[in-house]
């Protein structure tokens, strides 16, 4: 009865371990959907490869196994250039990632990559948008002490006043900040509405 259990347990245990391989293992190169190789290529700035993609039918709106959509991978690298192709081919500005609901504008504007940040505004990127937490670009600007980028969302409309689900909008955040030159950027920004 021992002898059985044991061996059972060891093929049991066997069988956990190969399942462990099945589902652990990252694709090769050649296993990988298009999709996905897309979307690296994105983030090792293969500019041929990604535009071979897109100009061969490839989906702009292409997203990686863990959400993260083309878009948001090309804003969060700071690739102006790229984010400005995949909306030329298509893709929507204001996809976000299935995860946290970041979009490319809240990644550039977070980032402080002010060129990202007029590709998308100059292609009517949503500056109302928010992710999981409540934030929007404009926040995450604030939050990021991104004066630049403060500044260039609010002359597009971007609302000082919109809040997270903490309930502080972009200008408490400036307010409780240290930054006083932002606290003065937001005091004018609001002052002028």
């Amino acid at each position: 009865m021992i002898k059985r259990q044991k061996t059972w347990q060891k093929g049991f245990g066997l069988f956990v371990v190969a399942l462990g391989v099945v589902f652990l293992a990252q694709p090769s190169q050649a296993q990988m959907p298009a999709d996905t190789q897309f979307l690296e290529d994105i983030r090792d700035r293969k500019y041929a490869d990604t535009m071979s993609y897109l100009v061969n039918g490839g989906t702009p709106n292409a997203r990686d196994y863990n959400g993260i959509p083309a878009i948001v991978a090309a804003a969060r690298i700071g690739d102006a250039g790229m984010v400005k192709e995949l909306i030329k081919y298509g893709g929507n500005p204001d996809m976000s990632d299935k995860r946290t609901g970041v979009t490319a504008l809240m990644e550039g504007a977070a980032r402080g990559n002010i060129y990202v940040v007029a590709v998308l505004v100059t292609n009517e990127a949503d500056i109302a948008m928010q992710d999981d937490l409540g934030e929007t670009a404009l926040i995450k600007a604030v939050k990021e002490g991104r004066r630049e980028i403060v500044k260039q969302l609010i002359d597009v409309g971007a609302d000082p006043y919109m809040t997270d689900y903490t309930g502080y909008s972009a200008y408490d955040h400036a307010m409780r900040s240290r930054d006083m030159r932002m606290k003065n950027l937001m005091k004018k920004a609001v002052s002028n509405r």
